[in-house]
């Protein structure tokens, strides 16, 4: 039990689990019934997909500092390298548009930049440490 419990609250599902409990908040505060609203529900549904297959790909590899462990490309990293940071954008861009609320859209366009030098300090440390192995990963797979 102790170790299910430390697997739930350890730091790799700390943001996932923030973001669930904000949606659920802004799905009871701006419900509306709209069509953009569905819309907003199935974009974040597909980021919340993308970001927790990327989570689990990892596995034992995620660190919250970008160090390389290893070089993952199974699961979701066959074809996206960085599944978590897009299925979060994803994420963050649906509950936008969900709720159509400047705060939240304008925290979503602060994470944008945040991400891509996140992503670009991540590349330095894999080429790096895997040099043309990575760069022939890199070219096989999107963003």
């Amino acid at each position: 039990m102790k170790e299910i419990l430390v697997k739930f609250f350890s730091i790799k599902f700390v943001d996932l689990v923030l973001f669930l409990f904000f949606s659920i908040f802004a799905f009871i505060y701006f419900w509306r019934n709209s069509i953009i609203q569905h819309i907003g529900i199935l974009v974040i549904t597909v980021g919340l997909l993308i970001w927790y297959l990327g989570l689990r790909a990892l596995g034992q590899h995620f660190h919250i500092f970008p160090e390389p462990k290893s070089l993952v490309t199974h699961g979701i990293y066959s074809k996206i390298r960085n599944p978590i940071y897009i299925g979060s954008f994803l994420a963050f861009a649906g509950l936008s548009i969900f709720t159509m609320s400047i705060i939240v859209i304008v925290l979503t366009l602060i994470q944008i930049p945040l991400q891509l030098t996140r992503i670009s300090a991540e590349e330095k440390r894999l080429i790096k440490k895997y040099g043309e192995k990575y760069l022939t990963y890199k070219a096989q797979t999107w963003i």
